[in-house]
């Protein structure tokens, strides 16, 4: 049996197929702007600790120490003037070693002072061990030095005239010049010439012809003929504090001329006109049989 639709029933299909979905392919093309702020912060903290031992199994034969020392204070000292009324004082010191202090073999300490209320001192000490003959065994040598010196809450005063400065300063078109090729005097004059020369061994010297100074040489000296450990340790501690110096219309002069020449070994000398003055040297020795170790 045939059948016939009808024309709305075929718009109706028609109308169906044609409510499928549509596909389509899209591009979209854009620019796209970041602003990024990154902070990192990092704390770091590293403890290393080393620790060495070490271990000997050496037989000592014995030990030899040597210490020296100083404490040199000068405190609440007056020197010179006790008011400001006095003048012209007319003081001349001089301090003169000449010719002096040459070729001597062993230990020569020398001092030498004209001024007032000054520390002068020269200290060794020694210490020395010795192997017997048919030993092999080591030895350890230790060796210090330490000097303190210390100047405070004091005052020297030295007036003079200006006539004292004679001869050092002309007055010229209305103005004072130093003439140091002038015929004049010096006050205060230390002076050490051809002296200190051809020394051998330990030799130690201090001049001084100001007020309220520090000298001082210091030696510490240890020896072992077979020695396996050698120390030395050396200090030095020097202060000037609250201290008032007048010096006025004065000259002073230090020289050292044709000396210290020649030595061998260890040779200290200081030398001061001035005041409030800490001067010293100060050496620690600790001997190896094969060398020498010096701290200064």
């Amino acid at each position: 049996m045939t059948h016939f639709l009808k024309s709305s029933s075929l718009a109706l299909i028609m109308a169906a197929g044609l409510a499928t979905p549509a596909m389509a392919d899209i591009q979209v093309t854009g620019t796209l702007d970041i602003d990024k702020d990154i902070t990192i912060d990092v704390d770091t903290t590293k403890d290393k600790s080393i620790v060495v031992g070490v271990e000997m199994d050496v037989i000592l034969d014995g030990s030899a120490q040597s210490n020296a020392a100083i404490n040199a204070t000068i405190d609440d000292v007056s020197v010179g003037a006790i008011n400001d009324s006095v003048t012209d004082q007319g003081i001349d010191k001089t301090a003169s070693t000449t010719d002096s202090v040459n070729r001597n073999t062993g230990i020569v300490q020398f001092n030498q002072d004209a001024g007032n209320v000054s520390n002068q001192g020269n200290v060794m000490a020694a210490a020395a061990v010795f192997t017997a003959v048919d030993s092999d065994d080591s030895q350890v040598v230790m060796s210090e030095a330490y000097a303190d010196q210390r100047i405070s809450d004091s005052e020297s005063t030295h007036e003079e005239d200006f006539d004292n400065l004679a001869g050092l300063v002309d007055l010229v078109d209305g103005e004072f010049v130093v003439d140091l090729d002038g015929d004049f005097d010096f006050d205060l004059t230390a002076e050490i010439t051809n002296s200190y020369n051809g020394n051998a061994g330990v030799v130690m010297g201090n001049q001084n012809v100001g007020n309220a100074n520090n000298q001082h040489n210091l030696l510490s000296l240890a020896v072992g003929d077979n020695a396996l450990v050698a120390l030395s340790d050396a200090g030095l501690g020097q202060e000037n504090s609250g201290n008032v110096l007048n010096d006025v219309n004065t000259l002073k002069t230090a020289t050292v001329t044709n000396s210290m020449n020649g030595n061998t070994g260890i040779v200290a000398v200081n030398q001061s006109t001035g005041a409030f003055n800490n001067q010293a040297t100060v050496i620690s020795v600790a001997a190896l049989t094969s060398s020498v170790g010096l701290g200064q």
